[in-house]
């Protein structure tokens, strides 16, 4: 095991980069090298993540209608959002037990959203 003394390590650097200055813009390059190769992998990830969902289902990338997009029936429903249909005011119904969940639950009449709560 190699101990080394922090002047030691200080002088090999200086003398390596140039100077404080030096080893201050070498740590600066360092540290945007890093934040760029995780900013590529990030859109890598994404492009590759659609690449494989165009693959699996392709046709969900077009419909007759044009409706479904990329994400079929999820983009469906962005889309009819998009074009202009108006939010509604859930309208609860009735509240049951659900004994799986451990957790009381209703349901809306018109979009069927489902809702998880705690009676008091």
């Amino acid at each position: 095991m190699k101990l080394y003394l922090r002047a030691q390590l200080r002088d090999v650097s200086y003398a390596r980069f140039g100077g404080e200055e030096g080893l201050l813009e070498e740590s600066r390059r360092r540290k945007n090298a890093q934040y760029e190769r995780k900013r590529k992998t990030k859109a890598t990830e994404s492009v590759l993540r659609k690449k494989e969902a165009r693959e699996r289902n392709p046709e969900a990338v077009m419909t007759d209608d044009g409706t479904a997009g990329l994400y079929g029936v999820a983009g469906a429903k962005i889309q009819r959002k998009s074009v202009g249909q108006a939010r509604h005011v859930h309208g609860w119904g009735e509240e049951w037990w659900d004994e799986g969940a451990r957790t009381w639950k209703m349901k809306c009449k018109e979009c069927g959203q489902v809702k998880n709560f705690d009676k008091l």
